[in-house]
């Protein structure tokens, strides 16, 4: 009863710390409206338009390095190094496992929380621009409601997680105890190959919702700092900075699906154990 508890007030407070940024950002631009009279209903922002030199021209100025033959002596070495990074993976992926099974309730409340101050951030951006009535072209738009929509994947991601389509007879509970007496190689000892595989995709899955989460906020960012930059807001600096840190998300229409698609597929094949059955079955 108290994590129920702990969750609903951690969402709750999650929905008003990103309606308050949205309102924060919200005023960032209404300063810019008060100190500059010329009327911009009449000017839509185009996606594609919206251009900064100052970045093309970080591009033009990167140097490609030639890097050196490799030689014997080095390939031999880099073997070597395979297999020191295979163990190393095999240690890495238990230990997540057992912080995955470990905190496996706080992770799923910072996701779902995650989740609400995103749609939260979204919501405020869609009435941001409605009240001000800024002009903005299709690809704006199918961005934005995108994020929105792409929001309510989350919670179900997170029910995949606790009831998975296959190996849903897996106890994790009796995992974590025997984990805690024995060590994380106990997963290995004790248990089916495919227990540790369907474990491991599970904590990949995680992986790749956080990241589906992360990619949501900043393309977010990234829509606001390019309309602010196309309506030559004062504190453009700022948002030229935004800009620049948020690019790779969402600079142009395609690559902005192309990562929500890919992520979206990724945390839902992992997590609801379809990838681990289809392993099994090959």
């Amino acid at each position: 009863m108290e994590q129920f508890w702990s969750a609903l007030i951690i969402s709750l407070l999650s929905s008003i710390i990103g309606t308050i940024i949205g309102v924060l950002l919200q005023k960032l631009l209404s300063r810019n409206d008060k100190t500059n009279n010329s009327p911009k209903e009449n000017v839509i922002l185009k996606y594609n338009d919206i251009h900064i030199q100052q970045f093309s021209n970080y591009y033009a100025n990167v140097s490609v390095e030639v890097k050196p033959q490799k030689t014997v002596s080095d390939t031999n070495s880099t073997n070597n190094d395979i297999w020191v990074f295979l163990i190393g993976l095999i240690v890495v992926s238990l230990i997540l496992i057992r912080l995955f099974l470990e905190y496996e309730t706080e992770i799923l409340i910072v996701l779902l929380s995650s989740g609400l101050f995103t749609a939260s951030m979204s919501l405020s951006s869609i009435y941001f621009i409605k009240k001000r009535k800024i002009a903005i072209d299709k690809k704006f738009k199918s961005i934005l409601f995108s994020i929105t929509i792409s929001t309510l994947y989350i919670p179900v991601a997170v029910y995949f997680v606790r009831n998975p389509v296959f190996f849903d007879e897996i106890e994790k509970n009796a995992i974590l105890d025997m984990i805690r007496e024995e060590g994380v190689f106990a997963i290995l000892i004790n248990s089916d190959l495919e227990v540790f595989g369907f474990l491991l995709y599970q904590v990949a899955g995680v992986l790749f919702l956080l990241l589906f989460v992360l990619h949501l906020v900043l393309s977010n960012l990234h829509l606001l700092s390019k309309i602010n930059l196309g309506l030559s807001n004062k504190m453009s600096y700022l948002w030229r900075i935004i800009y620049k840190s948020t690019v790779f998300c969402a600079r142009t229409r395609r690559i902005f699906f192309s990562w929500n698609i890919l992520l979206l597929c990724f945390s839902f094949t992992y997590t609801s154990g379809i990838l681990a059955r289809l392993v099994s079955i090959l």
